[in-house]
């Protein structure tokens, strides 16, 4: 009796888990074409919306910026420069680059060394499904079990615009966003 109701648990568990298998597919490699248009969703001249969230505050802190995506040696490679005020008068800054690897069959942000080599920081998959790219960080924690510290998610949206929102562990071990970057077109008049 025991055991046939250890079955009948097993076999509901399992057939309850089915459609979440099926509701995640692996997501298949994509052509060159498919990368590239992806690529090209990022490329342009930028507004930077950025709210930046502490672990003491529940209120965000708002800064607006700057950000040029341009092709960089092939459309294959896309390279950032951005530019975000801060209220103490410095500028935050950031220089990286975003390419599909068709090798690794994933995208890849890098950024370069003071030495001038690329470091592959965060690898990415790319979710047809929910136009979205997350990314992971390249490096994996000696405990394969934990989750990562860190991941990024772009989402695109249908009026051209897109964002970057970070998530970070917290002390409770649960993901919460830490920083939102909103990417809008920019006019000639905000550049």
């Amino acid at each position: 009796m025991k055991k046939g109701l250890i079955f009948l648990l097993a076999a509901v568990l399992l057939i309850g888990a089915s459609p979440v298998t099926q509701a995640n597919p692996t997501t298949a490699p994509l052509s060159a074409d498919q990368a590239s248009e992806v690529l090209q969703k990022i490329a342009g001249d930028w507004v930077i919306n950025l709210s930046v969230w502490d672990q003491k505050n529940e209120k965000p802190s708002a800064f607006k910026g700057i950000s040029k995506i341009f092709p960089f040696n092939s459309d294959n490679i896309m390279r950032e420069q951005f530019e975000i005020p801060q209220p103490d008068g410095t500028t935050l800054t950031g220089d990286g680059y975003i390419r599909y690897s068709h090798s690794r069959k994933c995208f890849e942000f890098a950024q370069v060394t003071p030495a001038g080599n690329r470091e592959v920081l965060m690898i990415g998959k790319y979710s047809p499904q929910h136009n979205t790219i997350l990314f992971l960080p390249a490096t994996k924690s000696e405990n394969r079990h934990s989750k990562p510290s860190v991941q990024w998610r772009y989402v695109f949206f249908e009026d051209g615009s897109f964002t970057k929102v970070v998530h970070e562990l917290n002390a409770q071990g649960n993901y919460a966003i830490s920083s939102y970057y909103h990417y809008n077109q920019a006019s000639t008049a905000e550049m």
